[in-house]
């Protein structure tokens, strides 16, 4: 085998065990869950929400290109956020609501956390999808 092939396994092999790490530390985060205290609740949420942003970084890179994950991470930030702001500061259209300081630093009454969770979240979600309709046929 050619060296680019090596290089490109080794790389792939890499990726997929980045992958499995950011889950199995998202599943570890979610049991520090239960037994508050040890690890401050910042901590806890920062570990909810980073390991399935990079999971949704690098995940996307493999399958969509590095400018596809990152107009999806724009369009996720940009509308999550807009939504937040909006909800938070007319009370539409989730209702009247107001963020802890759980989440940490806020910009506009939003906390950074959360923008950065809409991108986890909504690239796992669209992963789902695409797994439950791949055998959708019209």
């Amino acid at each position: 085998m050619k060296e680019p092939a090596h290089a490109l396994i080794r790389a792939q092999t890499a990726a997929r065990a980045a992958l499995w790490a950011l889950i199995l530390l998202y599943a570890f985060s979610r049991v520090l869950q239960a037994f508050p205290g040890p690890v401050p609740m910042l901590g806890v949420v920062a570990l909810h929400i980073i390991p399935a942003v990079l999971f949704a970084l690098v995940h996307g890179a493999m399958r969509y290109s590095v400018r596809g994950i990152a107009v999806f991470f724009a369009i996720c930030l940009g509308v999550g956020g807009a939504v937040e702001i909006i909800g938070v500061h007319t009370n539409t259209p989730f209702g009247s609501y107001y963020f802890t300081d759980v989440m940490g630093p806020k910009s506009l009454g939003v906390p950074l956390l959360l923008a950065l969770a809409y991108v986890g979240m909504g690239y796992l979600s669209w992963t789902l999808a695409n797994v439950i309709l791949s055998g959708w046929h019209s």
